[in-house]
């Protein structure tokens, strides 16, 4: 399973308009690779029922892979793509010996040190950021800014996939890091035309495939 260059993250916290199936339709018509649904609020369980429905909403055929984020448990009940996992949302090794061969399986990183510890895993790739800063939750954490995105590039052996306030304006310059991919929550969940904005960030992502 190709790891895809537009990762889009569901959101409902930040906005209301759309449900986390209403961005998935949107998402998948505009040709996105990945979707990752992040919840923080809802159950586990609610999550499973939810995460079921949107595998559904995925034609048969389409390429569009669905992940969960933060939660291995959901993404297996569920039967998801796959799982990301942050620094505290479990073992990408537990995750590699549960979910089935050709799964996705995605970890946040935003240093070196926690780049070695994956080294020896066959992960999928790994969430490097945040590059500008983030709006959609408190990392704690100050932007890692280009360079050092192009750092964590230059080091890793897995796929990047760069996050943190990218927006169309900025994506050239992160994926001139040498990133594989970025993934995108405000500038898809909070545009007018979330469609359309992911239609629009495909597009500029064509001349790096």
């Amino acid at each position: 399973m190709t790891v895809g260059k537009l990762h889009l993250l569901t959101d409902t916290r930040l906005q209301s308009r759309w449900s986390h199936l209403q961005l998935v339709r949107m998402a998948v018509s505009a040709g996105a690779d990945v979707v990752q649904y992040r919840e923080k609020t809802s159950s586990l369980a609610e999550q499973t029922v939810e995460v079921r429905s949107l595998l559904a909403a995925v034609p048969s055929g389409n390429p569009t892979r669905i992940l969960v984020n933060d939660h291995l448990s959901v993404a297996l009940d569920a039967g998801a793509h796959g799982v990301h996992l942050g620094l505290a949302d479990g073992s990408p090794a537990e995750a590699l010996r549960s979910l089935p061969p050709g799964c996705l399986v995605g970890a946040t990183v935003h240093s070196l040190q926690e780049l070695e510890p994956l080294l020896s895993l066959p992960i999928s790739y790994i969430g490097v950021g945040p590059v500008f800063g983030t709006t959609s939750k408190n990392t704690g954490l100050p932007p890692l800014g280009l360079a050092g995105l192009r750092h964590l590039c230059k080091l890793s052996p897995f796929p990047v996939i760069a996050i943190g306030s990218i927006t169309a304006d900025n994506l050239p310059q992160v994926m001139d890091t040498g990133a594989h991919g970025v993934a995108i929550l405000s500038e898809f969940c909070l545009a007018p035309h979330p469609e359309a904005a992911a239609a629009h960030l495909l597009h500029l992502l064509e001349p790096y495939r």
